[in-house]
């Protein structure tokens, strides 16, 4: 009995095993089954995703060369590229007119690139603060020649040879120069940074004007940006007794003095600066290089007293073409007196047969005289407008905070 017992048991042992590894390996051949299935839908998609990619690249590569190609001699120069401005340059430099001829000459000058609100994010400033320098790409949206440019986009009418400041009225190719005037106005500009706040990059020692539209912002590395062993043309070096546009002194005279002083008040909180003496530092790295145009060094002209009279007229007659928005009626009556201040000056100036030059600095405009022997004189200064804006005022907390 002991022994059929032992006999049945064993006998169902085995038939549950033979089950348990039936199921197994139909479990494994199913899972066999589904790995094969995988691995080739993996293999499909691989070849869709590589065929889609491939299909896109080529769509690109069309898209670009239907944008770009030049299909004819004729349609050479329709090419374009998606390029659009990034932000704005707040500078100190009211006009064209006085800002400096190359960047890093006038260390004193203050600017800030403010980005355009709802473009780029402000994070595409993260990092940058951990440079000392950065380099601008920009337009030169106050070119004289611009609308010329927008009728007859061609470059074929464009002059290859400018006037250089340096050769006294001597010729150079445009692309041998840092002329403005170019088949594409595009400037490059180094400067140091002083700050990121936000969206607000602040930056010192730029030749830019204010209002410039900027395309790109890239750092300043030593290691490839400066060259030692680099070379220019003895005519493009800055000081020396071979710089023809080194001055040899600039005094400020007690009228402009006291006119930078008394308009101080109106103009502290929309200036770049935190002082009449920073301002007057300013002019002064300004002013040590001639800034006139080759006509005006050439050709210099005693001003005449019903041209400037006529510039002042609507000044002097009526306050509210200062731009004095939010300013008290003291504040009217002091700019006033400063602009008929100023006209007196000019008078003087005129009768004397003295040649007087303007110059505009943060919305100041700034009278000076220059003889020919490289003596400047400045000699008043009166608001024209108050740069009131709210980039204005953010750049200036973040360069007097």
């Amino acid at each position: 009995m002991a022994l059929t017992v032992w006999v049945l048991f064993r006998w169902a042992a085995a038939a549950v095993a033979a089950v348990t590894v039936q199921k197994w390996v139909v479990k494994t051949v199913q899972l066999e089954r589904k790995l094969a299935e995988t691995e080739a839908a993996l293999k499909v998609a691989r070849r869709e995703r590589t065929a889609e990619r491939t299909g896109r690249i080529r769509a690109q590569r069309e898209l670009k060369t239907t944008l770009v190609s030049k299909k004819s001699s004729e349609d050479a120069n329709s090419a374009a590229f998606p390029m659009t401005p990034i932000g704005t340059v707040r500078s100190c430099f009211s006009t064209r007119n006085g800002t400096p001829r190359q960047p890093l000459l006038v260390t004193e000058a203050r600017s800030c690139v403010v980005l355009y609100p709802g473009g780029i994010p402000v994070e595409a400033f993260e990092g940058l603060g951990q440079y000392s320098h950065c380099w601008l790409l920009y337009v030169f949206h106050d070119n004289t020649d611009l609308q010329r440019l927008w009728i007859k986009p061609g470059h074929r009418d464009f002059k290859a040879k400018i006037h250089v400041p340096r050769l006294q009225g001597g010729k150079m190719g445009v692309f041998a120069t840092r002329s403005p005037h170019r088949p594409c106005p595009i400037g490059l500009s180094v400067a140091k940074i002083e700050g990121v706040y936000g969206g607000m990059l602040l930056l010192s020692g730029a030749d830019i004007v204010d209002g410039t539209p900027v395309l790109d912002i890239k750092p300043y590395l030593p290691y490839c940006d400066s060259i030692s062993v680099a070379s220019a043309p003895s005519w493009v070096k800055a000081g020396g007794s071979e710089d023809v546009l080194a001055v040899k002194t600039v005094d400020f005279a007690e009228s402009f003095i006291r006119d930078l002083a008394a308009s101080w008040n109106s103009m502290e909180k929309y200036s770049l600066y935190s002082s009449p003496e920073e301002l007057q530092k300013l002019l002064k790295q300004v002013l040590s290089r001639d800034i006139r145009s080759l006509s005006q060094r050439e050709r210099p002209h005693t001003a005449k007293l019903s041209e400037v009279s006529d510039i002042f007229s609507k000044i002097s007659s009526d306050p509210a073409h200062l731009n004095m928005g939010g300013l008290g009626s003291s504040d009217e009556r002091e700019l006033t007196a400063q602009t008929e201040n100023f006209l007196q000056v000019t008078r003087d100036s005129c009768t004397n047969g003295e040649v007087l030059y303007n110059l505009v600095i943060e919305g100041v405009n700034v009278s000076y005289t220059q003889d020919s022997e490289g003596h400047v004189v400045v000699k008043a200064c009166t608001v024209l407008q108050h740069l009131n804006t709210p980039d204005i005022r953010n750049c200036r907390r973040g360069f007097t905070s």
